[in-house]
């Protein structure tokens, strides 16, 4: 009896040093982590190949080990997601410019300008064409912020395709392109007004900046030009994967990934011109998943007089998906399958550099159902506040193969397993104890 009860506490006391067992052997795949200098806390963003390669929709199969295989601390830095709602543009003053005649160069103009910079008036000089055919100039010296993108609005509601210039300056005097070519595209297809006249412009500061047709003037008269500020600070670049293949199941088409991608935003690519579609989109984890609405909006792709202009990306509801079902309403349908375009900011992996490098990030393991992931707070000390410790930027390198693909399948939970036999065994003992008492008994 004392026998059976002292194999089954050793049992249970064992469990959990076996389970935190853990060496490169038991990933399928590596990527080599290249660091510089001495820093205690090191970051690098998670690769595609660790959201491909995962078995674990919340990376609990993800470690990072040392040049001695050993696996070092580690967390996952929640990365900063833009808000829903998008920084508000601010209307900007806009004046028409006069026209240019030909060799002889623009035509004369007074401009009239505030103390800080601020247009008050153009005036040309001569009465002999439309002051618009020159362009338009934009105000921007109130702005203390960059312009990531202008938002333009025309005159009337007539169709309208163009391109178009636009240039930056802070005296008037010499300009600086700083988008080129930029289409815009103002339409009507099936009752619906589609419409492109955002120019991206990439964070562009300046006080002032010129807008101009490609080719000749604009096709109407600019009523209001929008200046959108950068997103928030501290937003990492976004990744991106187009998926082309799709099984096609009546008005669906299904996307089978091989990943599990925390996927914010979408784009649905459409490859005929002049095709537009209504759709909704559905999302699941698996085969055996319920099938979870994300997203629904019209996908387009408008091609006039050289220019094309395609749908932008539509936010969706977050999640782990590794199937995706677009599905078209009403009567459009497109006669070649779309694709579908994923976007999303990967996790930020921050590990602290014990033992010697080169460290290796491993993935993907099917023995591993148990995350070693730190709380963030814990790892980093001070997070939060003015006084955290910043880890060092560390950068992806090679990729390097472990066990392969083997290791990808599942396997028996050792330690469930072990916890049920060491049940079982003290249900077992106190069985016998039982007996025992009662044959005293009796």
């Amino acid at each position: 009896m004392t026998r059976l009860a002292s194999f089954a506490l050793l049992a249970l006391i064992a469990l959990p040093a076996a389970a935190q067992d853990v060496a490169p052997a038991q990933f399928a795949y590596g990527t080599l982590i290249e660091t510089t200098g001495g820093a205690a806390l090191y970051s690098v963003r998670l690769p595609v190949a660790v959201y491909q390669r995962s078995t674990r929709a919340d990376l609990a199969d993800v470690r990072v080990f040392n040049a001695g295989a050993q696996p070092v601390p580690h967390a996952l830095r929640p990365q900063v997601v833009p808000d829903s709602q998008p920084p508000a543009a601010v209307a900007l003053p806009v004046f028409p410019l006069p026209a240019v005649h030909g060799d002889d160069g623009p035509a004369a103009f007074d401009v009239r300008i505030q103390g800080g910079g601020a247009l008050v008036s153009i005036r040309s000089t001569t009465n002999d064409g439309a002051p618009a055919d020159g362009g338009w100039l934009v105000d921007a010296s109130a702005l203390r912020t960059p312009i990531a993108s202008l938002d333009l609005a025309f005159a009337g509601t007539a169709p309208l395709v163009a391109r178009v210039n636009v240039e930056a300056s802070d005296d008037l005097r010499a300009f600086r392109p700083v988008a080129a070519n930029a289409p815009i595209v103002r339409t009507q297809v099936g009752g619906q007004q589609l419409a492109q006249l955002r120019v991206e412009l990439g964070g562009v500061k300046a006080k002032y900046l010129r807008i101009t047709g490609v080719g000749g003037a604009l096709p109407a008269a600019l009523q209001q030009v929008s200046a959108v500020p950068p997103p928030q600070a501290g937003i990492a670049a976004r990744e991106h994967l187009v998926a082309a293949q799709s099984k096609a199941d009546g008005s669906s088409h299904v996307f089978e990934l091989d990943g599990a991608y925390p996927a914010d935003r979408i784009g649905v690519e459409l490859k005929e011109d002049n095709s537009v579609v209504s759709f909704e989109v559905e999302a699941r984890t698996g085969d055996s998943g319920e099938w979870v609405q994300v997203a629904r909006g019209t996908a387009y792709r408008l091609k006039q007089n050289g220019v094309t202009v395609t749908s932008p990306p539509l936010a969706v509801r977050p999640g782990a998906w590794r199937q995706w079902r677009l599905k078209t309403i009403g009567s459009a349908s497109t006669a070649e399958s779309p694709r579908l375009r994923l976007e999303w900011i990967p996790a930020e992996l921050v590990f602290a550099a014990r033992g010697s490098g080169p460290f290796m990030l491993a993935y993907g393991s099917g023995a591993i159902r148990t995350s070693a992931a730190m709380p963030i707070d814990t790892l980093i000390p001070g997070y939060g506040t003015d006084q955290a410790v910043e880890p060092a930027e560390a950068t992806i390198g090679q990729n390097v193969q472990l066990a392969g693909t083997s290791a990808l399948k599942p396997e028996a939970d050792v330690k469930q397993w072990g916890l049920w036999s060491v049940m079982a065994a003290g249900a077992l003992m106190l069985g016998m104890m039982a007996a025992r008492l009662l044959r005293k008994q009796f």
